[in-house]
């Protein structure tokens, strides 16, 4: 809904796009945040039981990298609007830090995967091009620019000086 309608619509617009009346909106939430919010954390539950359902834990990092990745894909495909909505709304200064924080811990594991792709030697960054979904995540999450993040020249210069 949010994403056809964006943030700033109306919630007479958001009800009668849900097929309700408007006033049935506010039995459920107390104000349009608080049907934001819960609208971001739905549909970031949504992706993280895509992304983590028979999540391999046991197995090397480029399996799990490739599991999350491969089912990240799969959901963002599959659901063009929720993830259009997600994004507007991830991006919206109406998210609260408590859903933020509810989100953050919901990815925990996911955040430890990517946590220790970015732990890799340099002689296992020389064997991948790219970077992966995990490092992918982790730039969102810490609001850098995966090319700035994941520049190789860099990357082997931090790396080697490191050691």
């Amino acid at each position: 809904m949010g994403a056809t309608l964006g943030l700033s619509a109306p919630t007479a617009k958001i009800a009668k796009g849900a097929g309700v009346a408007e006033g049935t909106l506010f039995t459920y939430f107390v104000n349009k945040d608080e049907l934001l919010n819960r609208l971001c954390l739905g549909l970031k539950m949504d992706l993280r039981n895509a992304m983590m359902t028979d999540y391999p834990a046991s197995k090397s990092l480029i399996d799990r990298s490739r599991h999350v990745w491969d089912r990240y894909m799969r959901w963002g495909s599959a659901h063009p609007l929720k993830r259009r909505a997600m994004r507007q709304l991830v991006g919206s200064d109406r998210i609260t830090g408590k859903s933020k924080k509810i989100v953050a811990d919901a990815f925990e594991e996911v955040g430890d995967m990517m946590g220790d792709g970015l732990g890799l030697g340099s002689d296992e960054l020389s064997d991948h091009k790219e970077p992966g979904p995990a490092a992918t995540a982790c730039c969102a999450r810490r609001k850098k620019s995966l090319p700035r993040l994941f520049d190789r020249r860099r990357l082997k210069r931090n790396v080697n000086s490191s050691k």
